[in-house]
């Protein structure tokens, strides 16, 4: 579980984050916004429509979520 009390750089109310990562990144690790990557070395996906999705459940000091299921639908021209 992610404490978001913990995180290293707080959320601010009704502010938009984006981070832009390439798709096909040859660096092994790099740094953005207080954390740390691991490129996967993985081959481009071909054409087509993907989704991604992953569940979790968040902790802000005494309030705990349910489990959370976010799910990110995207398409590669």
């Amino acid at each position: 579980m992610f404490d978001i009390g913990q995180a290293a750089m707080p959320l601010v109310v009704n502010y938009t984050y984006t981070l832009s990562v390439p798709w096909k990144d040859d660096r092994e690790s790099w740094d953005a916004l207080y954390h740390s990557f691991k490129g996967l070395s993985r081959d481009m996906l071909p054409k087509g429509k993907y989704f991604t999705e992953f569940s979790h459940q968040f902790s802000f000091g005494s309030i705990r979520t349910d489990l959370l299921t976010f799910r990110i639908n995207f398409q590669i021209d």
